[in-house]
Formats: C-alpha cells, sequence, structure tokens
C-alpha cells in the first residue's frame, strides 16, 4: 500500500500508484504524484512497523499529521485484490475486515475481471474518530472508469461502516484530538475471555436515569396508563420470576423490576432440572432449588449477566411457566406481549447458530477484533452494526423472537463478537467508549423507537405497521406450526389496542376487506388447523396486495355482503364492511375527507365505534359467511413470464373468453394443478377499486416484478391485462377534462377494477381460499351466491 494523497475535487483527475501496469505520471525528483497541488514526500519508516506490515505498508501515513485533516485528500490504499491476498500484514487485515461485508462473490468475480481494477482509498470520517474506506475502478492502463451499477451498490451498501477506528488510548497520539471540534466516541479494545458487563449496567442505569420518558416507551404497554392495575404493578395471577440471589422461582412481587431472557431453547440439553415441570416445580421454588450446573448454558448465562447488572429478578420461560400443564401454558403465552412489554430490560441471546453455546462472547470472541499499528497509532477494524449481526443469527431467525425484540423496552444484545446496549435513544455497542457524565448520548445507529408503535390512526400507520410486521414475522420459522398466531399474538393485541379492534386469526375486523388481500411467496402451502382465508393457514412468508392502499389506492370497497363470522361455538356475529356506498367509488375527494372528519373525531381512551359486534373478542379460528359475487374464467401461463418472480411466483392470465381481463400470481405447487389453460375455473369478487393509474406499480411490487416496474413514469400502464382497457380509461379521463368534469382527468387518470378470489369448492357452498388477482372492470354480470369460506 503506497500511502500517498491524491485530490478527490475532480474523479477525472484521479491517478493511482504503479501497481499490475497502472503508472501515473510522476514527478523524478519528489517520486510524488505530479496531479496533486503540492508535494507531499513519502513518510521515513516509523520503527517497529516492519515487524507486522508489509513493505507497502510501512510507507503509508493514515494520519497525516503535517496537514489539515479535513482536506480534500483522500488516501490511497491500495488495490482490492493485493489487499485482501495479503496475509501477513496487519494493515492489510484490518482493511479487509473492515470492508468483509462488502467482498460478496459478485464483486470478487468483478475484481477478478481482466477489465477491471479495484482500488481502496480512505478518507477521514467527517462523524466519527475514523477513516472511511471507499473504492474506486480503472482499466489496466489507468483509465478511470466507474464501477458497475449493482457493484457499486455492493461496494458501498447502505448501513455498512467500513472504517478504520482509532483505538481510544491512542486518540492522544493523533490529529484528530485537536481537528475534530464535536465529543469524540472512539473504538477500544475488547478484552478475550470476558464481557464488559460494566458498561452494559452503566447503559440501563443511565438510560433509566437519565432518559426516562423517552425510553419507557408507553406506546408500547399493553394496559392503559391510567389502568390501576399498571399503576400499582400487580402482576396476574400465576406470573413468576427466578429470584438470581436465592436461586429459587417465586411469585413476582408487585412493583418489581425484572429483566426477561429471549433466546432460543437448547433441546441438547433438556433434563428434569432444566425446566420447570409439575413433578419439579415445588423443589424450584425452595432457596437455591435451581440447580446452575444442570441448566442450559444460555440460561446459566442470563442468570449471571442479570446479578452483573445489578437485578434481582429474571424471567425465563423455560423455568417460570409450567411446562407439562396446558393450563398455565395457555395463560402465560397469551401475556407474552405484556411479559416482555412491563421488562425493564430484556436480555437477548444472539450468538451464532448453536444455542447450547450460551451467551458466547461472556467467554470467547468470535471473531475477535482485528487491530493494527501504524506510525504508532492502533487502528481497528469496525464491526457490523448490530442489525447486520444479529440477522444471519439462528435467534433471528425463529418466530417466537420477533415480538420479544419489537416489544422490549431496553435490550443487551450478546452476540458471538460483543454485547449491545439498546433503547430508544441507540445502540451502543461494547467496543466503543462514551462519557459517563453526558446527560444525553448522541443517536448512535439503530435505536428502538425506530420500530415504534403507530400512532392513534388506524387507517394509516396500524395498517402500514400491521403489514410490515406479517411480513417480517412470516419469513421465521417455527418449530411447532400450530404457533403460527400464537408467537405474534401480543404485537396483535397491541394493534387492537391502538385500533380498538378485534382480530380474527390474525386478520384486523375493522379492515377485513383489506386484510383478505394478503398473498403468499412462492413456496407457500396450505397446511390444516387453520382456515384457508387467513395467512396463518399458510407456510412461509407472505405479503399484503393493498399494503400502503390506504394511502394511495383509496377507495377500496368490499363486495361481501351480510358479512359474518362463526366461531367454533357456531354464534355468528356480524362484521360490517365500510365503505357501504359504491357511489363513493366515483367520490374519491368526499371519501377523503369523510374519512379525514372521522379521523379528527377519534380518541383512544374512548375508542370510534367497533366494526365488530360487542360479542365478539379475538378469535383464532372460524369461518366467514357472506352473500358474495362470483363468475367464471380461465387460467394460463403468461407466455412473456416463463420464471417465477424474485418471490417464486409464477405469473398467470384471466381470460374472459379469449380477452385478457386480468393477472393473478400462483405458488409452485399451485402451478403443478395448472400447467397449461384451464377453463371454467370459479372466481369470487372480493372489492371494487379505483386506482390512478400511476398507483398500479405498488400492486406488483410484492409479487416480486420490480425490475419490470417503470417506477419514474406516471404513465406507466403494467401488463396486467388487454391494453384496451387503458385506452378506454385513457380515453374516458380525456373526454371528463375536456368537458371541465374533472380539471385534472388527463393527468391522473384512474382505471376500475376488482380484486378477485380464486377458489375451490369443498362443499354446496363451502369453499377455500385459493389465491387474489386482479381483474379489469369488465361490466359483465356477476352471479350472487351465499358462501362459507372455511
Amino acid at each position: 500500500m503506497n500511502g500517498f494523497l491524491y485530490s478527490v475535487r475532480s474523479r477525472s483527475h484521479i491517478h493511482f500508484p504503479h501497481q499490475h501496469g497502472v503508472r501515473p505520471p510522476r514527478s523524478p525528483e519528489s517520486n510524488t504524484c505530479t496531479t496533486s497541488p503540492e508535494t507531499i514526500p513519502l513518510p521515513a519508516p516509523y520503527p517497529g512497523d516492519e515487524l507486522s506490515l508489509c513493505v507497502r505498508c510501512r510507507n503509508v501515513e493514515l494520519d497525516g499529521q503535517d496537514r489539515d485533516y479535513f482536506s480534500v485528500w483522500s488516501i490511497y490504499l491500495g488495490e482490492l485484490l493485493t489487499i485482501i491476498n495479503t496475509r501477513d500484514c496487519s494493515l492489510c487485515k484490518t482493511v479487509t475486515r473492515a470492508i468483509s461485508q462488502c467482498l460478496t462473490p459478485n464483486v470478487l468475480r468483478y475484481a477478478k475481471d481482466e477489465a477491471n481494477l479495484i482500488h481502496v482509498l480512505a478518507t477521514p470520517h467527517t462523524d466519527d474518530t475514523a477513516l472511511k474506506i471507499w473504492f474506486e475502478n480503472t482499466t489496466r492502463d489507468g483509465a478511470l472508469k466507474g464501477l458497475a451499477k449493482e457493484i457499486h451498490s455492493e461496494l458501498h451498501p447502505w448501513g455498512c461502516s467500513r472504517l478504520l477506528r482509532i483505538d481510544a488510548n491512542s486518540l492522544s497520539k493523533s490529529i484528530m484530538s485537536s481537528a475534530i471540534s464535536f465529543d469524540l466516541y472512539p473504538a477500544r479494545q475488547l478484552q478475550r475471555g470476558r464481557c464488559d458487563l460494566e458498561s452494559m449496567r452503566n447503559h440501563l442505569q443511565h438510560c433509566i436515569k437519565q432518559h426516562r420518558g423517552s425510553c419507557v416507551r408507553n406506546g408500547l404497554m399493553l394496559r392503559e396508563l391510567n389502568d390501576e392495575r399498571f399503576t400499582l404493578r400487580l402482576w396476574p395471577e400465576g406470573f413468576r420470576v427466578i429470584d438470581v440471589e436465592q436461586l429459587r422461582v417465586m411469585p413476582a412481587p408487585p412493583g418489581c423490576s425484572y429483566l426477561a431472557l429471549s433466546y432460543v431453547w437448547d433441546h441438547s440439553n433438556k433434563n428434569h432440572l432444566s425446566q420447570a415441570e409439575t413433578g419439579t416445580f415445588p423443589d424450584l421454588c425452595k432457596p437455591q432449588g435451581i440447580s446452575i450446573s444442570q441448566l442450559p448454558q444460555t440460561i446459566a448465562d442470563a442468570i449471571f449477566v442479570c446479578q452483573q447488572l445489578g437485578e434481582r429478578y429474571l424471567w425465563v420461560d423455560a423455568l417460570c411457566i409450567i411446562q407439562d400443564d396446558p393450563a398455565d401454558k395457555i395463560v402465560n403465552i397469551t401475556r407474552m406481549g405484556e411479559i416482555f412489554s412491563l421488562a425493564t430490560a430484556t436480555i437477548v441471546a444472539a450468538c451464532g447458530h448453536d444455542p447450547s453455546k450460551g451467551l458466547t462472547c461472556l467467554r470467547t470472541r468470535d471473531p475477535e477484533q482485528v487491530i493494527c499499528s501504524v506510525r504508532g497509532i492502533q487502528y481497528i477494524a469496525s464491526e457490523p452494526r448490530l442489525d447486520q449481526t444479529i440477522k444471519d443469527t439462528l435467534w433471528y431467525s425463529r418466530g417466537w423472537t420477533y415480538q420479544e425484540y419489537r416489544l422490549s423496552k431496553r435490550l443487551v444484545v450478546f452476540t458471538s463478537a460483543q454485547a449491545f446496549f439498546v433503547c430508544g435513544k441507540g445502540t451502543y455497542p461494547e467496543d466503543t467508549t462514551y462519557p459517563t457524565a453526558l446527560d444525553e448520548w448522541p443517536y448512535m445507529g439503530y435505536r428502538l423507537d425506530s420500530w415504534d408503535m403507530p400512532t392513534r390512526d388506524l387507517e394509516g400507520s396500524t395498517w402500514t405497521q400491521y403489514n410490515s410486521a406479517v411480513s417480517d414475522y412470516t419469513r421465521r420459522r417455527l418449530t411447532v406450526a400450530s404457533d403460527r398466531l400464537p408467537a405474534i399474538s401480543g404485537i396483535l393485541q397491541l394493534y387492537g389496542r391502538y385500533s380498538n379492534d378485534i382480530f380474527l386469526c390474525g386478520l384486523p375486523a375493522k379492515l377485513l376487506h383489506y386484510s383478505l388481500l394478503w398473498h403468499p411467496s412462492g413456496e407457500s402451502k396450505r397446511f390444516g388447523g387453520w382456515p384457508s382465508w387467513s395467512w396463518v393457514g399458510w407456510t412461509s412468508y407472505v405479503f399484503n396486495l393493498v399494503a400502503e392502499g390506504v394511502e394511495y389506492q383509496l377507495p377500496i370497497s368490499s363486495t361481501l355482503k351480510h358479512l359474518r363470522f362463526r366461531g367454533e361455538d357456531g354464534d355468528e356475529v356480524p362484521i360490517s364492511q365500510p365503505p357501504e356506498d359504491e357511489e363513493l367509488m366515483s367520490r374519491r375527494k368526499d371519501y377523503l375527507a369523510r374519512k379525514k372528519h372521522k379521523r379528527s373525531q377519534h380518541k383512544r381512551d374512548t375508542g370510534h365505534q367497533s366494526a365488530v359486534d360487542g360479542r365478539l373478542v379475538s378469535k383464532t379460528t372460524g369461518h366467514l359467511l357472506f352473500i358474495g359475487q362470483t363468475r367464471r374464467f380461465s387460467l394460463a401461463p403468461d407466455p412473456d413470464f416463463h420464471d417465477p418472480t424474485e418471490v417464486g411466483l409464477y405469473k398467470y392470465r384471466i381470460y374472459a373468453g379469449k380477452i385478457w381481463v386480468g393477472t393473478i400470481f400462483l405458488t409452485a405447487a399451485q402451478v403443478a394443478l395448472y400447467p397449461n389453460r384451464a377453463d371454467d375455473l370459479e372466481f369470487l369478487r372480493l372489492t371494487n377499486c379505483t386506482p390512478y393509474i400511476y398507483f398500479l406499480e405498488k400492486l406488483l411490487c410484492g409479487f416480486g416484478l420490480w425490475d419490470s416496474i417503470d417506477s419514474g413514469n406516471w404513465d406507466y400502464q403494467p401488463a396486467i391485462f388487454d391494453t384496451v382497457f387503458y385506452e378506454r380509461a385513457r380515453s374516458w379521463a380525456r373526454m371528463k377534462f375536456e368537458r371541465g368534469l374533472d380539471p385534472r382527468g388527463d393527468e391522473r387518470w384512474e382505471i376500475r377494477l376488482s380484486h378477485v378470489m380464486l377458489f375451490k369448492r369443498v362443499g354446496y357452498s363451502i369453499i377455500e381460499r385459493e389465491a387474489v388477482g386482479l381483474v379489469v372492470e369488465d361490466y359483465k354480470e356477476w352471479r350472487l351466491e351465499s358462501f362459507v369460506l372455511t
């Protein structure tokens, strides 16, 4: 690595040192690049660097004591392949570690291409005591050519730090100590073989004392703030905690502060002393009744962490719920949202893929920090952010941990490399130094209030948050398929509180005409135990076709009449589906104005009128009964889309006779049923909607058709039915514009559509859901029929 500094005022004037055929013009007298406006001599080798640095890196000057630190200069570090292939140089290894997230297979293939020569540069970071690494590309003869778009995105991904951070003990030697005017939060070396729990304890206490209400996140509490039970902090009957001082399970004292553990069960260490059972539970309640040596490593570590953080009580499901008592399990599982919302903090065991290893960074670091010394200053390779660190862990892939993470007020996250403290103010990794006297720490990366719960506006943020939660949650895995609804019930309870609504097998009753428009991904399959009309009854990832429809596609009206829900007890309860007046379809402004007035009248403490009968509470299973509109169409594979979309779905055309009137997407399992044209299939009309033409692209994003969407074109006409229907809609809009009926009709024109459901009959009027698609309004007759959707 040659330690030259190059001007970045104009990228077209950058020249790179002589390596692998790149020969920039040089001044023979000074041995510097002639493109530099100043003559910058090579620094003399620093004593001791030759022991750890390669020949190229011994001349590098990262700190630049003889120049303005925030000048326009960038530091040339070398060629990418040379750096990552040098194994015996501490600086090369540190740079490689700092950019490790960027070294994707695509990037490496691109770098090995003879037509490319990727160079690595560093620039002083304006917000951190570090050098930020970036990349340029040239041809082999030195001509600047830039990076391909997809490679640039992978080398400079959003949120990836790519930093060489200055160690706190070296900061006084660096020009940064005087060049930076803001508060410094330098890196620090992590101790091998132990985790700095004292810093985690300081963060926790600092948050409790200084952040106060901003991190309490009252919006996540599942009880109203004026609820007497909440004020007195009287726990529900049967709520237990572990006393980590006496090592026993006991009823939670009223108002106690406790920690909760979010982890993945270790089934390899399952014995009668590792979990609460009817026969062993009395022994666990005795002082010293919990044997640490018999516990799974994660639970044993959590007890130790709880002690070190200065908290006396810990909640762990394996010990605080009697595992072979069905009644006790049901009561506690339904309270899971409360348990994590009301905990002072949650300990998160996000350490790799082996739950038997426990909180591994208490004993070792994997991977270990990579540190180098250059000219007497130590640099530490930046570690990935918390959200990037945990996304590949076993903990992050499990369904139950989703709501535990989202509902917690504070987190102490243990990864295999280090610990993180997370609250509403920010994320504070163990490898960073923070002042202890500062009342308000600055925002540092991901913070919990970025996941905050919705506002009081049901039609807006609650719907958006609900769909985001379902989409994220269904990407995760569950050991027991029947847990698909219980594992997210705490979040659904919270949404129900905010919107004064109830959930029918995971779907909000007030917006049932929206929520029925979910769609499975390509690998989804039906499984028993849940109704077909709910995403709960399908495996894998699901999404909603109108996740943003409340804001952009209004109005959507339901075509289902006399809608009722029939529970397992046989009782039928009516469900209203506003708007019921289909004339609102042509009066968008009136409809939106009515909704705005309704929202302004909404008061959370009193609640607005429910869309469901007062006898109905959230249900886990049941049937939908209604009078619906049905007709028959034909299906055929789309000849322009032979391969599945990015979410594994296959595009099929819906035909009325020979006319292409709509589109539907099928899973791989469904395609096997309809490999070629299939005639005389039954469809149920679910909605009427009149979106602006430019919104149609949003209906296709969830299907994975991003590459075929022209998002910058307001006149974009996606291929979801015959173009003649676009021409008719455009002509109608132009006519209204010319007659003065709509001054914007020629610019923002609409088209009338319907969402339809492909179904199969399992009885005379009993049907099951197959898939949901879109058809253009063709003004043909639909036949009315009574249905039971199971």
